[in-house]
């Protein structure tokens, strides 16, 4: 590797740290050695002669000047400098950043630092060049917008709807919160990637953000923010909530707790369970345990969530016992795929903790048909389901959930929530007489769609059977296919007999529907038990 105006040997000096680094990020290995010394690399002596005599277009070598404190990137042919505070592009695979926190490659779209684009060139390149200047250019009009938005204050109140193009998105120049911004506003100053360090859960995050980009965010205090999320009166609590209470029963038993990471469920110890809530900026790579959903139910005898004496009160709903709903506790960054709750009841939800983003969809006939509609294979990954219902479901509605608020979620509401920091919330299963014509038009697709299940559950088997007989004569190639509908499908079975459970006599739906005592509700009940008898 040749550089011009290269002093003298008895003049250089000694790389003080040489470290060659390997890491797979996407399934992409990416490789670095990493030297520093306090003089430029033309007047560092480095140990490895790769370095010198023949370099390897594919590793990132990178020197950092520890009197300057800037970072040299070789780009194949010679070393470049550059700017203090700045981040780079790696010098073959593009995509990558250099994250000069944890000292190692990461995408550049989960680094927090400003982008240096003088290395970025060619047609190849052309793409991060304009995103790169594009997203400066946004930040430099966000930061004015925000001087002068404190310098002129309107005093109008604030207002519901994001402003046109704005975009909720992690920004580095985020504005500090304050309870004058608008929802959108809001998103934007709590939402902190440092809080979550984790690759892939920074990434999912950035891509639901980016997703809601134009969409009206509305707040539970919203008069007109429509019938899915009302605001409800706060419980009465015998005790102020305090965090401490789930951490008490998780101590008790936290076999009983339910815990989600990256979409899967998870049986860890306490003490795995604990660091992985405190040590949360050691999680760095993509495949790292992220506990970010736990469900946490009354367990101890005292200083635990059944110290609260929480008591819902009203006089049209019934409320599921208090103590038979859990806490739910989740990390910043935390999204839930989104789903529907039982099939009939709303909920009612006091968030004790934290700010959340509610996505919401009504159950609208075709809303209900699109999230049941392949119960036995669904055509998207989960982790991008939100993309999925936003392009086939209608009437989307965005909420900022924030600590203090109480409200109601409307019966079989499809959600789908993001945690900006750390949240809990105490929710409990209501169930009104407004809410029956729902659980109606549920029960009976239920009813019409289990039959459809049958004859498909019943073809795919018989096309199991003809495979198994090429199989045999070796020339099957649609074996691991129809294996793996038949594990889709066992899923949709499991379905309809959660539903059977639910609704049948003694059923723990049922006995809430019994409750009322009411004419309507015992005829529709009694037709139902004909159907269930037939879902085994």
């Amino acid at each position: 590797m040749s550089q011009s105006n290269t002093p003298n040997a008895t003049d250089l000096s000694d790389a003080t740290l040489m470290v060659s680094k390997s890491r797979t990020v996407k399934g992409q290995n990416i490789q670095t050695i990493y030297s520093t010394s306090p003089a430029a690399p033309a007047a560092t002596r480095f140990q490895y002669h790769t370095i010198c005599d023949s370099p390897n277009p594919k590793i990132g070598y990178l020197h950092l000047n520890t009197t300057s404190k800037r970072y040299w990137v070789f780009d194949g042919s010679d070393w470049k400098e550059k700017p203090e505070g700045q981040t780079f592009f790696h010098p073959s695979a593009h995509r990558y950043t250099w994250d000069t926190h944890h000292l190692h490659w990461i995408t550049y779209n989960n680094n927090k630092y400003p982008i240096s684009i003088d290395n970025v060139e060619g047609n190849e390149n052309k793409g991060l060049r304009k995103m790169t200047m594009k997203n400066s250019k946004a930040t430099n009009e966000a930061t004015k917008k925000n001087k002068a938005t404190n310098e002129d204050a309107p005093e109008a109140g604030p207002s519901t709807h994001i402003q046109k193009k704005q975009k909720i998105y992690p920004d580095p120049s985020r504005s500090v919160y304050n309870e004058n911004m608008t929802p959108v506003e809001k998103i934007q100053a709590l939402w902190d990637p440092d809080s979550c360090r984790h690759l892939r859960i920074r990434e999912r995050v950035a891509e639901f953000l980016q997703l809601l980009s134009n969409q009206p965010v509305y707040s539970i205090d919203t008069q007109d923010s429509g019938p899915l999320l009302t605001k409800a009166p706060t419980p009465v609590m015998k005790s102020p909530f305090d965090s401490s209470m789930i951490w008490t029963d998780l101590a008790v038993d936290v076999r009983k707790a339910t815990i989600g990471s990256l979409g899967m469920t998870v049986t860890p110890s306490l003490g795995k369970l604990m660091a992985n809530f405190f040590d949360r900026e050691l999680l760095v790579e993509p495949l790292d345990p992220y506990y970010s959903i736990i469900e946490c139910w009354p367990s101890a005898a005292r200083d635990g969530l059944r110290d609260l004496g929480i008591r819902w009160e009203s006089s049209t709903i019934i409320f599921d016992p208090p103590n038979e709903r859990p806490a739910t506790l989740t990390q910043p960054g935390s999204i839930t795929s989104a789903h529907r709750d039982g099939f009939g009841y709303g909920i009612r939800i006091y968030q004790a903790r934290g700010s959340k983003v509610w996505v919401v969809w009504p159950p609208t006939d075709k809303n209900l048909s699109w999230i049941f509609r392949n119960l036995h294979q669904p055509d998207y990954h989960p982790e991008h389901s939100l993309k999925a219902y936003m392009s086939n479901m209608e009437d989307m509605q965005v909420y900022l959930v924030q600590k203090g608020d109480c409200f109601d979620v409307s019966p079989l509401t499809i959600h789908c929530c993001l945690s900006l920091d750390t949240s809990i919330h105490i929710a409990v299963s209501t169930w009104s007489l407004q809410g029956l014509e729902i659980a109606k038009m549920v029960n009976e697709k239920m009813i019409n769609w289990w039959p459809q299940w049958k004859k498909l559950n019943k073809e795919t088997k018989d096309k199991e059977k003809e495979e198994l007989q090429k199989g045999n004569q070796g020339v099957s190639n649609m074996a691991p296919q129809i294996s793996e509908e038949l594990g889709w499908q066992e899923g949709a079975r499991n379905i309809f007999l959660a539903w059977k459970a639910a609704m049948q006599r003694g059923g723990s739906e049922r006995i809430r529907w019994e409750e009322f005592k009411n004419e309507e509700v015992g005829a529709w009940l009694k037709k139902l038990d004909q159907s269930l008898k037939h879902v085994k």
